[in-house]
């Protein structure tokens, strides 16, 4: 949707010839739940029936890119209609993604209101009148979070309206072709990459539901916090060539090479190498998580709620990786993204 009405930052297009599989090593070997197949057909069918796809065109468009892959890779441990769920908010939300995702602040506002205002009355039924395709699948992905006990339900309130609030602050850096800072970027796509509310959702999905107490301890909320960190600078080393086509310039390889004036790629490999110390340091707080959770006073069976979720969080690393590398086509040049569905 980004439309580029006003002159684009100018970006350089060439191709770096990097090749990204070299760039990001990864200790975990990438896992896939055997329930991915029945996962992609149920979102696909679920996507049409509430008009996000409109056609076989769109269809293969959404297909091509098996994010059913991608949530199975990053949430093996789900199985059925759980994964099947898993997989409906994968999807759609990179569907979103990709219409939020503009220059135009005031062409997202209501929609960005619409779908906050469901989370924050808690009520999927929150609706306008005549909802469009979005905003009527959001609510039902919403509705079918209601087994999820409070607080946590809450907490993902919170953590989804945040993300799609965060396309706004994005919107405005392209209208006014500003350049955010790496950290600044860096703050906002942790937001924005989803990376924070989806491990939430998995394990709540799974059973796990971690107590607040140790969930926002400054050691567990440090290796959460890693997490969007890592997998976000994978996705915009992947997605560099694309998104130097089309001009959009918040990205972090585009980013830091305009702060430090160096060339795409020596950029390239900042940000892969900042991926790589993301890693590391989550590797440190993982090995010291018992003692952590010792300080903090945790029972035998909260820790192994601990260790389940540290399970949990390796996925995101590897299971990222994986997708990138092998399954999608998502960030390939010359992939043209399709028309965005009449009513939003």
């Amino acid at each position: 949707m980004i439309t580029q009405k006003n002159p684009p930052i100018s970006l350089d297009p060439t191709p770096t010839g990097l090749d990204p599989g070299e760039l990001f090593p990864c200790p975990w070997e990438a896992r896939v739940s055997p329930d991915a197949e029945k996962a992609r057909r149920h979102t696909l069918g679920w996507l049409t029936r509430f008009g996000i796809i409109t056609g076989e065109r769109q269809r293969g468009y959404v297909d091509a890119m098996r994010l059913d892959l991608y949530a199975a890779r990053v949430a093996p441990y789900l199985r059925g209609a759980e994964l099947e769920l898993f997989c409906n908010w994968i999807v759609f939300t990179t569907q979103l993604d990709d219409h939020l995702s503009t220059d135009q602040p005031s062409t997202i506002a209501p929609l960005v209101h619409d779908l906050v205002a469901v989370l924050d009355h808690d009520d999927p039924h929150c609706l306008p009148a005549a909802p469009g395709p979005f905003l009527r699948a959001w609510a039902d992905l919403w509705k079918r979070c209601q087994h999820i006990p409070q607080p946590w339900r809450r907490q993902l309130a919170d953590l989804w309206a945040q993300w799609a609030e965060a396309y706004l602050t994005e919107a405005r850096l392209r209208a006014g072709r500003l350049w955010p800072s790496i950290d600044r970027q860096r703050q906002l796509v942790r937001i924005t990459s989803a990376a924070l509310p989806f491990p939430r959702l998995s394990d709540h999905l799974a059973g796990l539901h971690v107590p607040d107490r140790l969930l926002n301890s400054h050691h567990v909320t440090g290796m959460r916090m890693l997490v969007p960190d890592h997998t976000m600078a994978v996705n915009d080393v992947y997605s560099a060539d694309r998104e130097a086509a089309e001009g959009d310039h918040l990205n972090a390889v585009f980013i830091t090479e305009h702060e430090w004036g160096c060339s795409r790629e020596e950029a390239v490999r900042a940000v892969a190498d900042r991926a790589r110390e993301t890693l590391q340091h989550y590797q440190h707080l993982e090995s010291s998580l018992f003692l952590a959770a010792q300080a903090l006073d945790a029972t035998s069976a909260e820790q192994d709620q601990l260790t389940d979720m540290a399970r949990h969080l390796r996925h995101w690393f590897s299971g990222n990786l994986a997708w990138h590398q092998h399954d999608t086509h998502r960030y390939a040049t010359g992939i043209q993204q399709l028309a965005t569905p009449h009513a939003l």
